[in-house]
C-alpha cells in the first residue's frame, strides 16, 4: 500500500541516438510519478487514518461502493511500475555477464522475486519491513562511497584513471562495521542502541559519515602518494 516511486529505469538502445538525456529522464520520471503519487497518498492514508483496523478493512471503509474499481485501478497503476523494476533488475543481472536474453533476463528477476515472495506467505507486509531494514543498512555507507566519488570526479577530473577499486569497498566495509552497534531493528539490536540509546537507530546516519570519511581520506592520502613519486624520480 506505499509503494516506492522509482528512482531509475533502463533506457532502450533502440531508441534515436540524438534523443536528449532529459527528455527521457523526463519521460521516465512523469511516468514514474504519475502512478505512484496518489497511491503515496492512499498509503499515507491507510498508516495514519487506519491503524485500528486492517488495511483493507479500512480500504473498503474509505471507497465505500467503488472498492473494487479502486482495487483495479491500484492493480493497474503497480503494473508500470513492477515493469520498470523488472526490466532494471533484468539489466543488472545481463551486468553480471550472464548469457541470458534482455526478456529472459527480465522474467528470471520476476521469477526470483515472486519466489521471495511466497516465503512470506500470511506475513508479507511484516516479511517485507524486515527486508527495507536490511536494506537500509547497506545502502547508506554504499550511497556514502558513490557520492564521494561522483563530486570528487567533477572536482578533479584528471582523476580518471587512478586506481581506486579497493578504496571504495574498504569504506564500505568500514561504515557498515562501524554501524553494527548502533543498529535496532527487529532482525538485530546493537548493545549501544539498546542500552544507552533507549532503541534509537543512528547507525543509518553514522555509516553514511564513515564511509565519506574514510574515502575521501584514503583518497587524499592515495593521491599525496602518487605525486611524491615524480619528485623521488627526478632526485634520484
Amino acid at each position: 500500500m506505499q509503494p516506492g516511486l522509482p528512482l531509475r529505469s533502463g533506457t532502450d538502445p533502440r531508441g534515436p541516438e540524438n534523443t536528449p538525456k532529459k527528455k527521457l529522464w523526463l519521460f521516465s520520471f512523469w511516468g514514474a510519478l504519475t502512478v505512484c503519487i496518489w497511491l503515496e497518498i492512499l498509503g499515507a492514508l491507510t498508516a495514519t487514518l487506519g491503524m485500528h483496523s486492517g488495511p483493507m478493512d479500512f480500504f473498503a471503509t474509505l471507497m465505500g461502493v467503488f472498492t473494487i474499481p479502486a482495487l483495479i485501478t491500484v492493480i493497474l497503476s503497480i503494473l508500470p511500475v513492477n515493469a520498470m523494476a523488472m526490466y532494471s533488475g533484468g539489466l543488472a543481472a545481463l551486468a553480471m555477464g550472464l548469457p541470458l536474453k534482455r526478456w529472459a533476463s527480465a522474467l528470471l528477476t520476476a521469477g526470483l522475486g515472486a519466489l521471495i515472495i511466497s516465503f512470506g506467505s500470511g506475513e508479507l507486509a511484516h516479511t517485507y519491513t524486515n527486508f527495507l531494514l536490511l536494506l537500509s543498512y547497506w545502502i547508506a555507507p554504499w550511497l556514502g562511497v558513490v557520492l564521494s566519488d561522483f563530486y570528487y570526479h567533477r572536482a578533479n577530473p584528471l582523476r580518471k584513471d587512478e586506481p581506486k577499486g579497493w578504496i571504495g569497498i574498504i569504506s564500505f566495509l568500514c561504515g557498515v562495521s562501524i554501524s553494527i552497534p548502533f543498529m535496532s531493528s527487529v532482525l538485530y539490536a546493537g548493545p549501544i542502541a539498546r542500552n544507552y540509546l533507549g532503541g534509537a537507530d543512528i547507525s543509518y546516519f553514522l555509516s553514511l559519515l564513515v564511509s565519506v570519511l574514510v574515502y575521501q581520506a584514503a583518497v587524499r592520502t592515495k593521491q599525496a602518494s602518487h605525486a611524491a613519486r615524480p619528485s623521488a624520480a627526478i632526485r634520484d
